[in-house]
């Protein structure tokens, strides 16, 4: 069994934030049928004969007189427990943007893509809630994230390989590489349950396992920048348990990532550096 333990300081302030939930309603699936336009909030466009409403699951297989590019003109950033593709080709345009969302009930489908083809989400943007959820496809599929990602707190996003991203609003990389706006809440995925690769970098429109640490601490000593201002993404490769401080000099920058590959009886020592230290727990997993 794998034990990280984290050493806190006096000097050290440290804040947890409990994100709640409150229970929701079972989720229903709504299937989209295309019998009035490419709207979605259309009546008789959805086999429920009505829009969908918040936290359903939304199933894509076949479309009627709506076509198969589609507009989402829902109010506000509705909250949807994943988007299921099992038939033809679609893509997802805005003007509004989804929330995937669900895990507090057990979701962790972000998109599932079984049809076989290339799905594509235009311009409508996407964001994901507290938890992880997987964005995956079946060969020869592919998944197109074409109109932006976003996190709320907590958020995870798991990516398998048919998942790729391109204007107009594409996923790029941040200055230390990872994918911006998800650094190492952006993860590679093995496209088994919830286990992922390792994290996830953009080359060119293919989304890949990041590659390019600037720091692998293979053995216990200090972690991290010893040059003011520096930022970098640390991979945590010993399997010796043992003390791993980090660097203590004045204004160092620790940016994005502490990555655990192999970490056993690891103990983590933050020291007194009088505010110039962060540690941001975010989206950590067991």
């Amino acid at each position: 069994m794998k034990k990280l333990t984290v050493l806190l300081t006096p000097t050290l302030l440290v804040l947890f934030a409990l994100l709640g939930a409150t229970q929701l309603a079972s989720a229903a699936n709504d299937t989209w049928l295309g019998n009035t336009d490419a709207n979605w909030n259309s009546n008789f466009n959805w086999d429920t004969a009505n829009p969908p409403n918040a936290n359903d699951s939304l199933i894509f297989a076949t479309s009627g007189v709506g076509g198969y590019t589609l507009n989402n003109n829902l109010s506000g950033l509705t909250a949807f427990n994943g988007l299921t593709f099992n038939g033809a080709a679609f893509t997802l345009n805005g003007p509004t943007g989804v929330l995937l969302s669900g895990q507090v009930l057990g979701n962790t489908v972000g998109i599932a893509n079984s049809s076989g083809t290339a799905q594509t989400i235009g311009t409508m943007p996407l964001k994901l809630d507290w938890g992880y959820y997987t964005f995956s496809s079946s060969s020869p599929g592919t998944v197109a994230l074409n109109g932006g990602l976003t996190l709320n707190t907590g958020g995870v996003a798991l990516f398998d390989a048919s998942v790729t991203s391109s204007a107009p609003s594409p996923l790029v990389n941040d200055p230390s590489g990872l994918i911006s706006g998800l650094g190492g809440a952006g993860l590679t995925y093995s496209g088994s349950g919830s286990a992922f690769a390792g994290l996830a970098t953009m080359s060119g429109t293919a989304i890949v396992a990041y590659s390019g640490w600037p720091s692998v601490v293979a053995s216990a000593g200090s972690i991290g920048a010893t040059t003011p201002g520096a930022a970098v993404n640390i991979e945590l490769t010993a399997t010796a348990a043992g003390n791993y401080p980090f660097a203590n000099n004045p204004n160092i920058t620790y940016a994005n990532t502490i990555f655990l590959s192999a970490a056993s009886g690891a103990t983590l020592v933050l020291g007194n550096t009088a505010g110039a230290q962060t540690l941001d727990l975010a989206a950590c997993r067991t």
